[in-house]
């Protein structure tokens, strides 16, 4: 029990508390989208093509295909292959690939393939701009008067869709009469990864991709006809993103802004659970970062200047207006439980780790990966997918936890992120390095390469060293103050294992960015000196 002298360390108990009451918030709406994912779906059971209007041969509506790319010729061959084999009609689809690259090798190609699909009879075309204002957001807004169809897909650089995929989204603007459901805004398909299996990343960052589509898009979608467009692989009725006041720059994530505020002039959105569709996911720490802290950065932007429209909305009720703030927000969870994690040994020492300290500490984890658990078997894998039996989605669940401890390592650059998004204005918009499909034996040389495009950020070592530190302290704590943290006790057990885990990440993540970025020797010195420290 603590004594006088330790009435010092109560802060630190109500530093905890304070984290764990945080990291509750997030649970609860973690938990709410779990459970509307199951009972909305009958247990993942439910056809979504149930609530799909009808759509007969020869009444397709005219569709544009929108397709941004910048600097990746290489990688959008596919991308362009694939939107322009899809199933439709070929006098009612138009393919627009917007591109921005300042690399001629990559204009020459795409140019090329372009001209090459147009000799085949496909209505598509190369649209560019001089500036590149705006960035993504910049380009689709430019373009947007060029589009003359009801309806507008997007597409990423890296995204090969389906051949039925608008034959599988298309129809959920319509009801059974064929009539056009006006209050529908946007369409959604979910995501495969062709480069799942590359490496311990890809697979990381897959099953977290899942979790948030399996779970918290279908849960969303259910509960709210609200959520966020993903950025690509959605189709949107052009009318919605106009009386949404199109296309804006002011975040980094326009995808999210534009979401709400066209939920906000009364538009709804569809979620399509089991058509997903394949794009690709970083196969290097420097670009898992760099997309990592867009989005959290770009999050944050919106909610800075999106989110007190939404709380004063008398069309948004409580419950969507508390979702909207988790979600816009949701990086804080991994980074309470990061803090719980290192404050829990300083609680122990001082006698300060009671029962409900010890569960407040650790049940942020349990929906986090109760999730993960659903989407393992939930998944819905597609026609190119993975995890087709019973025996592969089982083996999977043994991502969960290094998926866990990664996202906890990762709090430190998060945080940054979050701060950025927070009290900067800055709206630079760095696309995520693609190395585009490949054979095994070139795998490694493109990832090297799509590490060599990851713009430096001089703060990001510092954070990286930060990382490398706070992992040696908590490894002390668990190898020299070993008789604070038995094995005779479940909690103890647990917290111990935890933190054995996350030290392991810290150490992992830290370490592969300075070999990503600096090279082997380089990275080696480095970490010769930090040890010396």
């Amino acid at each position: 029990m603590p004594t006088e002298e330790d009435d010092s360390h109560f802060p630190l108990l109500l530093l905890f508390l304070a984290t764990a009451a945080i990291n509750s918030i997030y649970t609860i709406s973690r938990l709410i989208n779990l459970f509307s994912s199951i009972i909305s779906t009958r247990l993942f059971t439910k056809d979504p093509s149930d609530e799909a209007g009808t759509m007969l041969p020869g009444q397709e509506p005219y569709v544009t295909i929108q397709i941004c790319t910048y600097n990746e010729g290489r990688v959008v061959e596919e991308t362009i292959a694939r939107a322009c084999s899809v199933h439709w009609p070929l006098d009612k689809l138009t393919i627009q690939v917007l591109d921005d690259s300042t690399d001629p090798i990559s204009r020459k190609i795409i140019m090329a393939t372009v001209a090459s699909w147009n000799e085949r009879g496909i209505n598509i075309s190369l649209r560019s701009r001089q500036s590149r204002i705006g960035y993504k957001a910049g380009s689709l807004r430019f373009h947007f008067d060029s589009v003359q169809s009801e309806y507008v897909a997007h597409l990423d650089a890296d995204h090969h869709i389906e051949s039925d995929f608008l034959r599988r989204t298309i129809p959920f603007f319509l009801d059974k009469n064929g009539n056009s459901k006006d209050e529908i805004g946007m369409v959604q398909a979910p995501w495969g990864y062709y480069n799942e299996s590359q490496n311990f990343l890809t697979r990381c960052d897959a099953i977290g991709l899942d979790i948030h589509h399996v779970v918290e898009q279908t849960g969303r979608a259910a509960a709210y006809g609200c959520f966020g467009f993903n950025g690509t692989g959605g189709v949107w009725r052009k009318a919605a993103i106009k009386d949404a006041g199109g296309w804006s720059w002011d975040s980094i994530t326009e995808d999210a802004a534009l979401s709400y505020e066209a939920f906000l002039k009364g538009y709804r959105f569809v979620y399509v659970r089991d058509a997903p569709q394949q794009l690709e996911v970083p196969g290097n720490i420097l670009a898992h970062i760099q997309q990592k802290h867009r989005w959290t950065k770009g999050f944050f932007q919106v909610f800075r200047q999106s989110y007190w429209g939404i709380l004063v909305s008398p069309k948004i009720g409580a419950a969507l207006k508390f979702e909207a703030f988790c979600h816009l927000t949701s990086t804080i969870q991994y980074t309470g439980i990061a803090l719980s994690l290192i404050l829990y040994p300083f609680l122990v020492i001082r006698g300060l780790d009671g029962p409900f300290v010890k569960i407040a500490g650790l049940f942020p984890a349990f929906p986090v990966l109760l999730s993960g658990i659903v989407t393992c078997y939930a998944k819905h894998p597609g026609p190119r997918g993975r995890y087709r039996s019973l025996l592969a989605r089982t083996k999977r669940l043994t991502m969960l936890l290094p998926y866990l401890s990664l996202n906890v390592a990762m709090s430190l650059f998060q945080t940054k992120a979050l701060l950025e998004g927070i009290f900067s204005s800055d709206v630079t918009f760095l696309t995520t390095p693609k190395e585009g499909r490949s054979n095994s034996a070139q795998t490694t040389k493109n990832s090297l390469k799509s590490a060599n495009k990851v713009k430096g950020d001089t703060l990001d070592d510092i954070v990286a060293v930060a990382g490398l530190m706070l992992g040696f302290h908590q490894m002390f704590f668990v190898v020299f103050y070993e008789s604070y943290f038995p094995w005779n006790g479940i909690f103890e057990m647990l917290f111990r294992l935890l933190n054995v885990v996350l030290c392991s990440s810290l150490f992992w993540l830290n370490c592969k960015f300075f070999k990503e970025k600096y090279g082997c020797k380089r990275a080696n010195l480095m970490s010769r000196a930090l040890f010396k420290i």
